[in-house]
């Protein structure tokens, strides 16, 4: 197709562009904290799209090698990033579940993470479901007297596998 030059060629391709910035994150935690599952639907302030990777299998044939997919070799582990608010839900709710991680067995603790790409009209255009998911690591958040955003919750999750939707 080759490089656009401006956005109107982009936009004359017949449809919409999709926006990194329009996710929805669902997750019901596990572990007794304190939201509970409706609370949880929350849209991320920033996420990534998993990755997917296969290893590389070499095979010997006749004094060569041949290439082969291998095993997955996918990092299953996702960064979110959630805003919260001033009752700190967000917050309390991932510190107690990564906590109950570290004395319950997992499928006491594993849940469903749904990431949903999402139209300007709010439509669901892509839909990936991570099971097994757990938090691996709620990251350090920063305090500080000198800044004035939001309160932004950094999460690292880990699941099982993934279906895209």
């Amino acid at each position: 197709m080759g490089d656009y030059a401006h956005v109107q060629e982009i936009r004359g391709l017949g449809s919409e562009l999709a926006r990194q910035y329009l996710w929805e994150a669902l997750v019901t935690p596990q572990g007794g904290g304190p939201a509970s599952p409706e609370q949880m639907q929350l849209r991320a302030m920033s996420t990534m799209l998993p990755d997917n990777a296969s290893e590389e299998t070499l095979i010997n044939y006749k004094s060569t090698k041949i290439q082969f997919a291998g095993r997955d070799a996918s990092t299953k582990s996702l960064d979110l990033t959630f805003f919260d608010t001033e009752d700190l839900l967000v917050y309390k709710t991932f510190y107690n579940w990564v906590t109950y991680t570290k004395e319950a067995p997992k499928s006491a603790y594993e849940s469903d993470l749904t990431l949903r790409l999402l139209s300007r009209a709010d439509a669901v255009i892509l839909e990936m479901v991570m099971f097994g998911a757990y938090p691996e690591n709620l990251q350090q958040v920063t305090l500080d007297y000198s800044a004035g955003d939001p309160l932004n919750i950094p999460v690292t999750m880990r699941y099982d596998y993934i279906v895209v939707r």
